[in-house]
């Protein structure tokens, strides 16, 4: 937490994406995503809001698409450079 405390809101967002997503299912496979908005704006210490528009901006991107309780990744590389990102916000 004191690494993801030195990042910005998309990057923590997509840091934790990138745990939360099961080894096996690395690919362009939907899963069930097992928390809510709310409860990852929780985990991470931002607000709804910022979750939501990071998300957005990802899907828009192209990096993801996240239906309601599901998320696929699009675009894993991306993904990953955003996460590893500092505080620039790249989305």
């Amino acid at each position: 937490m004191r690494v993801m405390g030195r990042k910005c809101a998309a990057s923590k967002i997509a840091s934790f994406i990138t745990l939360i997503v099961p080894k096996s299912e690395h690919g362009n496979r939907r899963f069930t995503l097992p928390f809510s908005r709310g409860e990852i704006a929780n985990l991470l210490g931002l607000s709804e809001e910022t979750v939501c528009r990071q998300m957005a901006k990802l899907k828009r991107r192209g990096v993801l698409y996240a239906p309601r309780g599901k998320i696929e990744i699009l675009d894993w590389d991306r993904l990953q450079a955003v996460a590893d990102e500092a505080c620039i916000d790249p989305v």
